[in-house]
C-alpha cells in the first residue's frame, strides 16, 4: 500500500510539472497571439494609410488633368487669336505695298 502511495504521489508530481508546462505553453502562444494581432493592426494601418495617399495621389492626377484641359483650350484660343491677327497683319503689309506702289508710279 505504502509502495502504492509513493507511486501515486510521483505520478501526481509529474502531472503537476506536466500542468506547469502546459501553462507555461499557453501563456506563451497567448503572448505570440498578442504580438501576431498587434503586427496585423499594424498592417492593417499601413493599408488604410497607403489606400488615402493613393486616393489622394487620384484627386491629384485628377486635378492636373483639369490643368492640362484647361491649357490646352487656352493655347487653342491663342492660336486662332494669333491665326487672326496674322491675317490682319498680312493684310496691312498687303495694303501698304500697294501704297508703296501706287506712290512709286506716281512719281
Amino acid at each position: 500500500m505504502s509502495q502504492a502511495i509513493e507511486q501515486t504521489r510521483q505520478k501526481t508530481l509529474e502531472n503537476a510539472t506536466f500542468v506547469g508546462k502546459v501553462q507555461e505553453s499557453f501563456a506563451d502562444v497567448t503572448k505570440s497571439t498578442e504580438s501576431v494581432g498587434d503586427y496585423s493592426h499594424r498592417i492593417v494601418d499601413g493599408i488604410h494609410k497607403t489606400s488615402n495617399m493613393m486616393g489622394e495621389v487620384a484627386e491629384g492626377a485628377g486635378s492636373v488633368g483639369g490643368l492640362v484641359t484647361t491649357m490646352r483650350q487656352n493655347i487653342y484660343g491663342l492660336k486662332e487669336l494669333m491665326s487672326e491677327k496674322n491675317v490682319i497683319a498680312c493684310s496691312m503689309i498687303d495694303f501698304l505695298r500697294q501704297v508703296k506702289w501706287l506712290m512709286a508710279k506716281k512719281r
